[in-house]
């Protein structure tokens, strides 16, 4: 019950905040409790979402080791300006509705409908009609379209290792080890 209530609170903060906040000067982080584990770190997993600019949202999950958390995937969707700014859900795929070992989530903002399914096993993430190995580079990138009905372009990211001792926010860490997903995002000036 209460990871079900934080997921509300979460989704309405970033309804709300997103909305209304100067994004140029805005830093929202998103922390679920732990899937696993406990408050220390010490094997915890789970997804993680925040907008990073006002074009792009990333989604993020860690796998559990024995001394905290490394990166599963990092997930960017870039879409046209202010795209995330709609009324959100979301919430992690029911366990028996996945192969064994995938975890996944479904999103629906606006009218656009997204889900992704994590395959640790077989270093896979699924998403947009595309499956994407994920042992070269745990960076995927995509650029969603105006319009909500059009098709997303789906591409691996230059690859980025990332470990945690205990969860914290994973866009600051994530983020200053990843030049090319700030310039997908537009984070970075334009080149001269």
């Amino acid at each position: 019950m209460y990871r079900r209530l934080s997921r509300i609170a979460v989704a309405f903060a970033v309804f709300v905040c997103a909305g209304t906040a100067d994004l140029g000067a805005q830093e929202m982080v998103i922390v679920l409790p732990p899937r696993h584990g406990d408050s220390a770190g010490r094997g915890f997993d789970g997804f993680g979402a925040t907008p990073i600019s006002a074009t792009a949202v990333l989604h993020s999950y860690m796998d559990a080791t024995d001394s905290g958390a490394t990166l599963g995937f990092a997930l960017v969707i870039r879409g046209p300006a202010g795209w995330y700014n709609a009324r959100t859900h979301f919430g992690e795929l029911p366990a028996d509705s996945l192969p064994p070992g995938t975890v996944g989530q479904a999103w629906q903002v606006g009218e656009r409908h997204y889900r992704f399914v994590y395959d640790r096993m077989r270093q896979t993430l699924a998403l947009f009609d595309t499956t994407v190995d994920l042992s070269h580079s745990r960076v995927v990138l995509v650029t969603v379209p105006s319009e909500a009905s059009g098709s997303a372009t789906v591409s691996r990211g230059a690859p980025v290792t990332l470990t945690m001792d205990r969860p914290t926010s994973f866009a600051t860490l994530f983020l200053p080890r990843a030049p090319e997903v700030r310039a997908f995002a537009g984070l970075l000036p334009p080149a001269p």
